[in-house]
């Protein structure tokens, strides 16, 4: 999330690497003692620009029995869960190169068998959406785990499904290695991203020393400046937008940077009475202008736990209904949504655009004013149009 101006992506690079670079052995050198907390950053953020990152900072770490593993989330807007189990290590398998067709098909199928926090339809799976540890079986296909199932134990390794739920603002998921865990890697990854986001915890023998807690935390900060640094071309893209050409968010074209920008560009807009203004949308944002405070937020937890998607954050508000395309022409390169018209007294939202392929989102403006906008899924993107 934005927390401050004026430090260039790539700076704020360059000073991360040299502070990690510069700690040392951080609290003390490499640790051999159990009972050791390690902070893992669930996202991201940078103090120049609003971004969202999918990822976990630093990816991979060690760690003994007795230690804990502790998730805290960089709000985002984006939703995240943190999720082991037997069920994850084997639907990421091991990197160890080439796999038979039985190898792949075990994989195909425990991946299949790990609930996904959002389904195609817009509604969220409670089994993934909420905590859940199972001792034996699989997570559920619709409904949330039991009572006593929500009961968090410490991690063994061995159970098959190991679900913080959604992370939500604020929420700290920790996880304490058992004293029986084996030696060996545990693989964790978020259930809407899936394999996109991943990490590992490798547990060692006791007597075998392992990075401190300062020196994983230097680490991914280390890890969060390269992100960054792959996003400098998305912040010169920022810097062409245009009233004609404005941006909704921006994104790298490398399926391998996690990171993207979640701003609108430009920031502050001047158009002309009876103007419109056209956004490209890149990355699932709305265009909100007079939202309802209930209105942000991509999903929401009920007091009984209930994990829903906000139907005012993804539901297009007073937008008109679309044209048909006539019968057989081809669509266009980027598909345009109209907004309609807007004099700045109502609620009007473009719904929850450009998730899977860009889009264009056009307002016309017939009444002079200032009017402030934002995206409902992301805090901290925002805007203003002044309408002369």
């Amino acid at each position: 999330m934005r927390t401050g101006r004026g430090v260039p992506v790539l700076a704020l690079a360059t000073v991360l690497v040299l502070v990690a670079a510069g700690c040392g052995s951080g609290d003390g050198g490499p640790s051999g003692d159990t009972g050791q907390t390690y902070p893992v950053q669930v996202d991201g953020d940078a103090p120049d620009h609003n971004v969202a990152v999918a990822a976990y900072f630093p990816r991979a770490i060690q760690a003994h029995a007795g230690d804990k593993v502790e998730f805290t989330l960089a709000d985002s807007g984006d939703p995240h869960t943190v999720t082991l189990g037997s069920l994850v290590d084997t639907a990421l398998g091991d990197d160890a190169g080439d796999r038979s067709d039985e190898e792949e098909e075990e994989q195909e199928a425990a991946l299949a068998r790990l609930p996904a926090l959002l389904t195609p339809a817009g509604t969220t799976v409670q089994a993934a959406a909420q905590p859940c540890f199972l001792a034996t079986g699989r997570p559920p296909a619709e409904e949330a785990c039991t009572e006593q199932q929500q009961e968090q134990p410490e991690f063994d390794g061995r159970q098959p499904y190991y679900n913080s739920g959604w992370v939500a603002p604020d929420d700290v998921f920790s996880v304490t290695l058992a004293d029986d865990i084996e030696p060996g890697t545990y693989r964790f990854f978020c259930l809407l991203h899936r394999e996109a986001m991943a990490g590992h915890v490798t547990v060692v023998a006791d007597q075998r020393a392992v990075p401190s807690p300062r020196q994983v935390a230097d680490r991914g900060n280390t890890e969060l400046a390269a992100a960054l640094a792959d996003l400098e071309p998305a912040v010169a893209r920022l810097a062409t937008a245009t009233p004609d050409a404005a941006l909704a968010g921006v994104a790298v074209d490398d399926p391998d940077v996690p990171a993207r920008l979640t701003e609108f560009a430009p920031r502050q807009t001047t158009v002309g009475v009876g103007d419109a203004l056209s956004w490209t949308v890149t990355g699932g944002h709305t265009i909100s202008f007079n939202a309802p405070p209930d209105a942000a937020r991509l999903l929401a937890r009920d007091a009984d736990g209930v994990v829903h998607v906000n139907p005012k954050a993804v539901i297009p508000a007073n937008r008109p209904t679309q044209p048909t395309p006539a019968a057989g022409s081809p669509p266009p390169p980027v598909p345009v949504i109209t907004g309609g018209r807007f004099d700045g007294s109502r609620f009007v939202s473009s719904g929850l655009l450009g998730v899977a392929t860009p889009v264009r989102y056009q307002l016309t403006f017939t009444r002079a004013g200032t009017f402030a906008y934002q995206c409902l899924v992301h805090p901290g993107m925002d805007g203003t149009v002044t309408v002369s």
